[in-house]
C-alpha cells in the first residue's frame, strides 16, 4: 500500500470498539480511490499542493491544475472522491487544515462546521445548475463551487495563487465555461497581482506590519506611498482629468474625508471597524485588493 496514504487518511482511534468488515471496507475502498487517481505534475515533492476534489470535477479541474502548473511551475497532489469520501474524510482527519478541497457547497451542518475549523479561506469560483429533476424548488438556485485553503497549508501564496488562476476570466474560468459551468467575474489573471497604495502617514506604524503579512501569505507584491488628505485628493483629481486611469491608485487607506466627487472608489468599511479603505473601480486588483481591505480592518 503506498506510503503516502497515511498522510491523508489515519484509521480512527476506537475504544473498545471493533471495526465492522463492511467499515474496513469503505476506508479501504477511499484508500484505493486517492492511489488511482492522484495525479501529480511535479512528481512527489514537499512543495506541491495537496488537493481533494469532488470525482464529478475531475475532468475540468485536472485541466486546469495541469494548466496551473504548466505557467506557475507549482505542482499539485490531487484525490478525487466521492462527496461522501470527502464528508467522512472532513469529520474523521485531524490533518484537514493542511488540504485545498475543491467541493461544492453544502448545507450539512456538521460539514459546514469541520470546514469553519479546518479552513481559513472560502472562495467561490464558479457554480452548477442543481438538477430540477431532483431538486425540490421550481427554480433551483445554482450551486456555488468552492475552493477552501486549509488553515495551515504549507504554501498559503501558492494556495492562493491556484485560487486567482481558477477565478480568472481568461484563465480557470474558461476552462469551466467550456465544460458547462456558470462562471463568476475574478481579476485578470497576474502571477503577482500588484496593488499600489495611498496610505495616511499617522497609521504608518501599524499599517505596515499588516501589510507585510498580507503580501507574504497572498503573494501579493505592494507599493506603498504615504500622502496626506490634501495631496491625494489633489492627486486624484488629477488623474481623473487626464483620462489616464490606469495610473489611479488601487487602494485608499486611513482617510475619513477623501472626496471621491466622481465616484471612482468603493468605500469599504466594516460596522465594527475604526479605519475606512477605499478601491479603484479600475483596479486590474480589484478583488485582492477587497481582500486587502477585509485584512486590514480585522487587524485593525
Amino acid at each position: 500500500m503506498n506510503q503516502d496514504f497515511s498522510k491523508v487518511f489515519k484509521t480512527p482511534k476506537y475504544t473498545g470498539v471493533t471495526l465492522s468488515l463492511l467499515s474496513m471496507f469503505v476506508l479501504a475502498s477511499m484508500l484505493v480511490v486517492w492511489d488511482k487517481l492522484s495525479i501529480s505534475p511535479s512528481g512527489k515533492n514537499s512543495n506541491a499542493l495537496e488537493i481533494i476534489c469532488e470525482i464529478e470535477m475531475k475532468q475540468v479541474m485536472s485541466s486546469i491544475i495541469k494548466s496551473f502548473y504548466k505557467e506557475c511551475g507549482i505542482g499539485s497532489n490531487v484525490a478525487f472522491l466521492t462527496e461522501k469520501e470527502i464528508s467522512t474524510f472532513l469529520l474523521t482527519e485531524s490533518n484537514a487544515s493542511t488540504k485545498i478541497l475543491l467541493v461544492k457547497a453544502t448545507s450539512d451542518e456538521a460539514i459546514k462546521n469541520s470546514i469553519s475549523r479546518n479552513f481559513l479561506e472560502k472562495l467561490t469560483v464558479g457554480s452548477i445548475n442543481s438538477d430540477p429533476r431532483i431538486s425540490s424548488s421550481e427554480d433551483p438556485a445554482p450551486c456555488p463551487i468552492l475552493c477552501l485553503v486549509g488553515k495551515n497549508v504549507p504554501k498559503p501564496s501558492h494556495a492562493l495563487a491556484l485560487a486567482r488562476f481558477l477565478s480568472a476570466p481568461d484563465r480557470g474560468q474558461s476552462f469551466l465555461e467550456k465544460d458547462g459551468y456558470n462562471s463568476l467575474s475574478g481579476d485578470p489573471w497576474q502571477r503577482t497581482p500588484a496593488i499600489s497604495i495611498y496610505a495616511n502617514p499617522k497609521i504608518q506604524n501599524d499599517f505596515t506590519p499588516a501589510i507585510r503579512d498580507f503580501s507574504t501569505r497572498e503573494g501579493v507584491q505592494i507599493e506603498i506611498n504615504f500622502k496626506k488628505l490634501k495631496s491625494v485628493n489633489e492627486t486624484i483629481s488629477i488623474i481623473a482629468k487626464s483620462n489616464a486611469s490606469q495610473y489611479f491608485p488601487d487602494f485608499l487607506v486611513g482617510y475619513d474625508h477623501f472626496l471621491n466627487e466622481e465616484n471612482l472608489y468603493l468605500r469599504l468599511k466594516h460596522k465594527d471597524s475604526k479605519i475606512s479603505c477605499y478601491v479603484s473601480k479600475e483596479s486590474k486588483s480589484l478583488h485582492s485588493a477587497k481582500r486587502l481591505a477585509t485584512s486590514i480592518q480585522n487587524y485593525f
